[in-house]
């Protein structure tokens, strides 16, 4: 079985991450490591041929993408960052399958 995260998560987060302050609900502020999007595309709904064509939803919000194991404790919905001097909450976490996640965030 191949380690995605040792053999591409970890590199990549080492040529691309900065370090965000990561504050768990009731806990200490840390540093973490990730790749900060300020437009990644969250939702894109294909409703099928209408009227007027297909209908195509989408939308943004910005996300924090992470390795899990860099994380004591898996992050949850209301935890904080601190990214570029602006504070975020966490809104929703989603995972890849492969050891990391997108923090999908919102200005707190």
């Amino acid at each position: 079985m191949v380690d995605f995260d040792a053999l591409v998560l970890g590199p990549a987060m080492g040529v691309f991450g900065g370090t965000a302050m990561f504050t768990p609900g009731g806990g200490a502020p840390m540093p973490v490591t990730g790749v900060f999007d300020a437009v990644h595309r969250l939702v894109e709904v294909d409703m099928g041929q209408n009227a007027s064509g297909t209908l195509a939803v989408s939308s943004t919000a910005p996300a924090f993408g992470i390795r899990l194991k860099d994380f004591p404790a898996a992050p949850e919905q209301g935890d904080g960052l601190r990214w570029g001097g602006v504070d975020y909450q966490i809104v929703d976490i989603r995972p890849d399958g492969q050891g990391g996640a997108q923090l999908i965030l919102q200005r707190a």
